[in-house]
């Protein structure tokens, strides 16, 4: 058996699955769920220092330099930005009260240091050279 076949295998056994199958997302909304949190997950990444001027600890207290005041009024949000930063910093909080133990800011993008928590997120890191990541683009998100 492969590396991967055993590591399905043992998802199946721990969690009881009996059977998984193919679901419309539009009626099962549930289905959703695993793409919003890998989607806010590679956003958080992906936007963090733009995100940080906007939302972060420098804005919050007026630390931003001139340059980076002027830089950031030239810099204009599109309306799902500006959703998904929303929703990012709403996200954060709401780990941060139920300490549910999600990092944003100490890995600059949604991380989980203690894989026991109840939510979480982690990053790819290449074991070989025979590994590779996939590089996809935001929009799909």
């Amino acid at each position: 058996m492969t590396k991967e076949g055993k590591a399905l295998l043992q998802l199946v056994e721990r969690f009881n699955i009996v059977e998984i199958e193919e679901v419309d997302s539009k009626e099962e909304v549930l289905a959703q769920i695993p793409d919003l949190f890998a989607g806010l997950a590679a956003f958080s990444r992906l936007s963090y220092p733009r995100y940080l001027k906007r939302y972060g600890t420098l804005k919050r207290y007026g630390i931003l330099s001139e340059q980076e005041e002027e830089n950031e009024q030239e810099e204009k949000l599109t309306g799902s930005e500006r959703y998904r930063f929303k929703l990012l910093g709403y996200f954060n909080r709401c780990c941060k009260k139920h300490k549910f133990g999600v990092s944003l800011k100490s890995s600059e993008g949604l991380w989980t240091p203690n894989p026991n928590n109840p939510i979480n997120f982690w990053t790819f890191k290449a074991q070989s050279s025979n590994e590779e990541t996939k590089q996809i683009s935001l929009s799909h998100f």
